[in-house]
């Protein structure tokens, strides 16, 4: 690759890195909704605001923190933990039910494939967090969910997936 090229595939990379990081900590992090409309696939503004109020109503203090990012071309990949307390009720699309508010604290590590579209973020194409709203569900690299019969499935399926932190 020519160097003039390889420069500007690279600052590309590092623009699309940081939107990325930008939508993560407004979005997610401060719940800033109007970055949502400014950011998300058009055609899914409305549910991508409905699950982020779904899971900040569910994890009042919801974080997460960007623990690893790589970008090539118009795609940029984050690893990133997730740490909140449940305090109001969580809609899993993974086991398919609402769980009551527990109280506990929970960290979840999860990845995010974003394919960015000029200044917009039209979704995940695949990954980790499953769900465009990134929301703490277990799914695999594909993107799907599967929906495992009961909790003992759950925690079987995926038992490190997320773990309780003590207090």
């Amino acid at each position: 690759m020519a160097a003039a090229a390889q420069t500007e595939t690279t600052a590309s990379g590092a623009a699309n890195k940081a939107l990325a990081r930008r939508f993560m900590e407004e979005v997610f992090n401060r719940g800033n909704l109007a970055v949502v409309e400014e950011l998300w696939k058009p055609n899914q503004i409305e549910s991508g605001t409905r699950a982020v109020q779904s899971v900040r109503t569910a994890f009042p203090d919801y974080h997460r923190t960007i623990e690893a990012q790589v970008a090539e071309g118009d795609l940029v990949v984050t690893r990133w933990t997730m740490r909140g307390t449940h305090r109001g009720p969580y809609r899993s699309g993974a086991l398919g039910r609402t769980i009551a508010p527990t109280g506990r604290r929970v960290e979840v590590p999860g990845i995010s494939i974003h394919r960015l579209a000029g200044a917009r973020r039209p979704g995940h194409p695949a990954g980790a967090s499953g769900a465009p709203s990134g929301t703490p569900s277990p799914a695999h690299g594909d993107g799907r969910h599967r929906r495992p019969s009961g909790a003992t499935a759950q925690r079987a399926a995926y038992p490190n997936r997320a773990k309780e932190v003590a207090e």
